[in-house]
């Protein structure tokens, strides 16, 4: 999804995507799903964000 991010947890097994709003100086980050690796998401059907 455009303007969105995904992180891996290290040690764990899960992956976080994420979005990031704002300026460099007083941006705000939204943790928009946390997902876990064992799950075999394909590209076109991640959660929707709600």
């Amino acid at each position: 999804m455009s303007g969105t991010y995904e992180k891996t947890v290290t040690g764990l097994s899960y992956v976080i995507a994420y979005a990031v709003t704002g300026d460099r100086n007083h941006g705000t980050v939204t943790i928009l799903h946390v997902i876990h690796t064992s799950r075999d998401w394909q590209p076109e059907s991640w959660p929707r964000q709600t």
